[in-house]
């Protein structure tokens, strides 16, 4: 969430070095875990959701081969 309304942005590297400090280089990482975990999870589904439909559509229009 934004902790400051107004001023200035502050640059990548100032932010960066600012994180850093405080959370030290392994909580840079804090969280990583879950969010590629729920990325795994959406594109296994995604791709099943996809192939389902795909094959249900070649049942009703089969591609006709030349």
């Amino acid at each position: 969430m934004q902790s400051k309304i107004g001023g200035t942005f502050l640059s990548f590297s100032t932010v960066f070095r600012q994180l850093l400090k405080e959370r030290g280089f392994v909580g840079m990482f804090k969280g990583v875990h879950l969010n590629y975990t729920r990325s795994f999870i959406s594109w296994g589904i995604i791709n099943v959701s996809f192939e389902f439909v795909q094959s249900k559509l070649l049942i009703l229009f089969p591609i006709q081969k030349f």
